[in-house]
């Protein structure tokens, strides 16, 4: 959980302005398309900033697959080709994190969670609070037939109006009743087209059910609500939200002109109050982009269309795609310290396996004889089997290179260390050359080797695991001339217990 956590976080500081800047790019090509589908891209902004940076990809098989194509087709050989492989990947100099460092960004991360999860909490307490202290509106014919059209036209039930001394300006609260308020006077003083503009506006709000839109976009962004990218997304979000609320109210009331007209008188009986706006609550003057609002309502914009139109949405399309694949293949992960890597396991000798012999009486040590004459040889009493055998100089093996060589032990202070991180040191690497014999007898596999490598970074022992005979000496010999650089062990060299593969194919 904490390797999860900490590569969350990480991912997330790089990601969430890669995806903020793919996304910018794509509402600016798109912006001739209207504003729904500028606010559309925004939305799928934020939630991919939210997840994108758990999502992790490994492109590495498919990458390694590409460059065995690639070398196959280049550097064979006369239909044969040696490549070395290794069981994992390894970046020379990878940072190591201290381990307090971890727990410190882990506590932090904690803290601004619980202050965000809690000001969210609050925002709530504070609607609701708004709720409860509402007075319902005075009900006139004027203000009844702005309500009634309204409610036809975007096909809103359960909604109720009233006024509150609280909020600055027209807002929209709740998820199924759902409650339109005014600043208290505003019926009184307002004209109008103005207030038959502002009714229509908190409709589209809650045509749209921005309310509930919003508190899932607050809950799905607390995981990453620290990342001033974020905060970024959720103004554009917002931005786009007014922007198409502005066009689907003026399509309710006499047209743009005129809505974009009341917008401004309303804008000047908003700036002459003070208190400071509802945290969840939707309103009319919630985005800061009151100049682009005024002019998309009266500038007229040229719309794409036919083949251009299909060409940007296209590019749009590979550009998001292409962003989230390159995100999730470039995934950082924090992987927890790893314990040492374990010798390979390697057929036991002979002697291990035989069965036990009881242990001979205890021998009086013999001094070594010279080569006795003849006679004196036949004068000698024979020696008793069991003794014979005791003091027999062990015959040496016949000379092979598959199973007969005994595995190199590893010393006390020899460390295993994988095939993969001893790829990064090495510095002389001598390529195997494929047996004439065995390219004509179509013979191919891999030849894995167990290899001691001493402190200075020169190979002193070297023995075959497994592998095809006839391949064997030819990849001891390449083996046996690199040369790696000296494994440091808390800064002193140190003798390293390794693995190697050397794979040998014949490409037709």
């Amino acid at each position: 959980m904490k390797s999860f956590l900490l590569s969350y976080l990480l991912n997330a500081l790089w990601q969430i302005p890669f995806v903020f800047a793919a996304a910018w790019l794509a509402a600016r090509s798109l912006r001739r398309l209207g504003p729904a589908v500028e606010h559309r891209i925004w939305c799928c902004a934020l939630i991919v900033e939210t997840i994108l940076p758990a999502c992790y990809v490994d492109m590495r098989p498919f990458a390694v697959s590409l460059a065995n194509l690639w070398l196959q087709h280049t550097r064979s050989v006369h239909g044969a080709s040696v490549t070395v492989t290794t069981t994992e990947f390894y970046v020379p100099g990878a940072p190591q994190i201290p381990t307090i460092v971890p727990y410190l960004i882990l506590m932090a991360y904690a803290g601004t969670l619980v202050y965000f999860t809690g000001r969210l909490l609050w925002g709530l307490r504070k609607t609701v609070a708004l709720r409860h202290h509402a007075t319902a509106a005075p009900e006139t014919p004027a203000i009844a037939n702005i309500w009634h059209r309204c409610a036809q036209r975007f096909a809103v039930r359960n909604a109720h109006l009233a006024t509150s001394s609280d909020i600055p300006g027209p807002v929209t609260i709740g998820i199924r009743h759902r409650l339109l308020l005014l600043p208290t006077g505003w019926l009184e003083t307002l004209r109008r087209e103005d207030l038959d503009a502002a009714i229509a506006h908190e409709f589209a709000h809650m045509y749209r059910r921005d309310f509930a839109k919003n508190l899932v976009y607050e809950v799905l962004s607390l995981p990453v609500a620290w990342h001033p990218a974020l905060w970024l997304t959720r103004s554009r979000l917002a931005e786009s939200r007014e922007l198409l609320c502005d066009a689907i109210a003026a399509e309710a009331v006499a047209g743009k002109q005129q809505y974009a007209r009341s917008l401004v008188r309303l804008a000047s009986e908003f700036a002459h109050r003070t208190q400071r706006p509802v945290t969840h609550a939707i309103g009319i003057f919630d985005a800061n982009n009151f100049e682009r609002r005024i002019m998309n309502l009266t500038q007229t914009t040229l719309e794409l269309r036919g083949l251009k139109r299909f060409a940007t949405i296209a590019v749009c399309l590979v550009l998001g795609f292409g962003a989230c694949a390159s995100a999730m293949a470039l995934h950082i992960q924090v992987d927890p310290p790893a314990a040492p890597a374990l010798p390979p396991v390697l057929p036991a000798p002979a002697a291990a396996v035989a069965p036990a012999i009881p242990p001979a009486p205890a021998v009086a040590p013999v001094p070594a004889i010279a080569p006795a004459s003849p006679s004196a040889r036949a004068a000698q009493p024979a020696q008793a089997p069991e003794l014979a055998e005791a003091i027999a100089p062990a015959m040496p093996a016949p000379p092979s290179i598959a199973a007969s060589a005994e595995a190199p032990q590893p010393a006390d202070d020899t460390m295993p260390v994988s095939g993969g991180v001893m790829a990064g040191n090495i510095l002389t690497k001598v390529a195997p050359v494929y047996p004439d014999d065995a390219r004509a007898a179509h013979i191919s596999g891999t030849v894995v080797l167990h290899a001691i490598i001493g402190k200075d970074g020169v190979i002193e022992k070297l023995v075959v695991v497994s592998g095809p005979k006839e391949l064997q000496r030819a990849a001891l010999d390449a083996v046996r001339q690199w040369v790696y650089k000296p494994y440091l062990l808390n800064g002193n060299p140190t003798e390293v217990d390794t693995t190697i593969k050397v794979n040998f194919s014949l490409n037709n």
